[in-house]
C-alpha cells in the first residue's frame, strides 16, 4: 500500500472506479493502511491524498478506517519508497511491509 499513497503512483481515477465497483457489490466500509515512510517523505502531500481519497469514498457512501501503523510485514522486507516489488500470484499481501517497520520501531535512538 505504500505505492498507492505515493505522489507518483496515486491514481484517483483508478481508486474512484474500484470504489464504485465495491459500492455496487455492497461494500460500505473499508480499512486502509497509511504508510509511515510516505508520511516521512511527503507529509503534506500524503495529507492531500488522504483528503482526496476520503472525498472519493464519501461520494461512494463508503466509510473509512484509516490505520496509521500496522505490523503486516508479510514480505519480511523493511518498507522502502518507490515502486514496490510485484505481488506473488495467489499469495495474499505477499509484498506487504509493516509500517513503520521493525527497524524503525526497534531503533531507540530515532525517537523523533
Amino acid at each position: 500500500w505504500s505505492e498507492m499513497w505515493q505522489a507518483e503512483s496515486f491514481t484517483p481515477e483508478v481508486i474512484a472506479q474500484e470504489l464504485a465497483w465495491a459500492h455496487e457489490v455492497g461494500y460500505n466500509t473499508l480499512r486502509t493502511n497509511l504508510p509511515f515512510i510516505v508520511w516521512q517523505a511527503d507529509r503534506q502531500g500524503l495529507h492531500n491524498r488522504i483528503k482526496q481519497f476520503l472525498d472519493i469514498c464519501e461520494r461512494q457512501k463508503i466509510k473509512v478506517m484509516l490505520t496509521p501503523m500496522d505490523d503486516c510485514g508479510f514480505s519480511g522486507d523493511h518498507p522502502y519508497p518507490g515502486k514496490q516489488k510485484a505481488a506473488i500470484p495467489e499469495l495474499h499481501n505477499s509484498q506487504a511491509a509493516a509500517s513503520p517497520g521493525r527497524n524503525v520501531v526497534m531503533n531507540k535512538i530515532n525517537v523523533a
